[in-house]
């Protein structure tokens, strides 16, 4: 054995034994670690809040729709314009206006909406200050007997009743929410109205 060899071999374990630097790395991996996990938490947040507003957003579509559609439904003016025969839509084809939800008066022809004139279109107005606007239109289907179970004469079992009719409807809608949302509804409405 050689003085040489006790000491390199001295060197050597000295220098395994040393153990700088390794809290650093260690550091270092957990640090870069947490920003991967913080980053994956971030962009999952992000996505959440998108699909929550999407869906806010469509929520408010579809509730001006249903507005819309019960207003189609109920307001007799627009049935009272529709007379079998002459008339089968509201508003006529090609004829459509804006309306105003107070009013229901055309609007002047600077603020009307002329991209679809076969609907009217209403103007809901919100508490918040933001209106949404619903394109309304009622179509005549057919006149015939009365629906089962509007309490006629052929539901209680008397025979066919002749005093009256019903007129049936389509009433399509289509609503703009917030941030291009849509929402479309369609129903069937049947009016009782006397025989003529």
């Amino acid at each position: 054995m050689n003085a040489n060899d006790c000491v390199d071999s001295g060197r050597i374990t000295h220098s395994l034994k040393s153990e700088r630097g390794v809290a650093l790395v260690i550091v270092l991996m957990m640090l870069l670690l947490l920003t991967i996990l913080g980053v994956t938490m971030l962009a999952s947040s992000t996505s959440e809040l998108k699909i929550a507003g999407n869906y806010r957003n469509n929520e408010e579509a579809f509730y001006a729709a249903d507005a819309a559609l019960e207003y189609g439904m109920t307001f007799g003016d627009i049935y009272t314009s529709i007379v079998p025969g002459t008339t089968l839509s509201w508003p006529k084809a090609g004829e459509g206006k804006q309306l105003d939800e107070n009013t229901l008066q055309a609007l002047p022809s600077s603020e009307a909406n002329t991209s679809n004139l076969n609907y009217n279109r209403l103007t809901i107005k919100r508490p918040n200050g933001t209106d949404l606007k619903a394109d309304v239109k009622v179509d005549f289907i057919a006149t015939g007997n009365l629906p089962v179970g509007t309490g006629s004469q052929e539901d209680a079992g008397q025979g066919q009743g002749t005093g009256f009719r019903a007129n049936s409807f389509a009433v399509n809608v289509i609503a703009y929410g917030p941030n291009n949302s849509r929402a479309q509804l369609e129903s069937q409405v049947a009016r009782i109205v006397p025989q003529q």
